[in-house]
């Protein structure tokens, strides 16, 4: 049985793939190996991915900083937002408002989010009471900890 992918250029096989669905680019990957390095390409799949709209993730930004605990992530991006992940269900439950420039340090204790921005601003959000502190108007006590970022670093004030 003769395989005329063997013969053919890669970038014709490509073209010949990008009129199959998702489905059978999946059962062609099954054939052999040829057949699967041919049909597991991101050019391939990124298509699929548009087609079905399977590209709906939470940041279309430069992801510059992050800190985790078991519950959450938080992200901090160029776009000026942090954002609250599930670490369970990998969605995005809050979005930070408030930085006119990049996020560039993060800093997460549970409770709360510290962020520091090339707008030279370190802005604290209450996740309990889904609130951003002004710094006039905030009186809880903090302890410092320091807040690290690209080539950039700010004190955090941790509760």
């Amino acid at each position: 049985m003769l395989d005329f992918a063997v013969y053919l250029p890669r970038e014709i096989m490509e073209k010949v793939l990008s009129y199959f669905s998702a489905r059978e680019l999946s059962q062609i990957a099954l054939c052999n190996k040829l057949w699967r390095d041919l049909s597991n390409t991101d050019a391939l799949w990124l298509h699929q991915c548009m087609i079905r709209g399977w590209l709906k993730y939470g940041v279309h930004e430069i992801v510059n900083c992050c800190d985790f605990d078991k519950k959450r992530i938080v992200s901090g991006s160029s776009d000026g937002t942090a954002k609250v992940w599930s670490s369970l269900s990998g969605r995005c439950t809050a979005t930070l408002f408030g930085h006119s420039a990049e996020v560039y340090c993060i800093a997460y204790t549970g409770q709360y989010i510290a962020t520091g921005s090339s707008d030279s601003s370190v802005k604290v959000w209450n996740l309990q009471v889904k609130a951003r502190y002004n710094d006039t108007h905030y009186t809880d006590k903090f302890t410092y900890r320091q807040l690290f970022g690209r080539n950039r670093s700010a004190t955090m004030l941790k509760a």
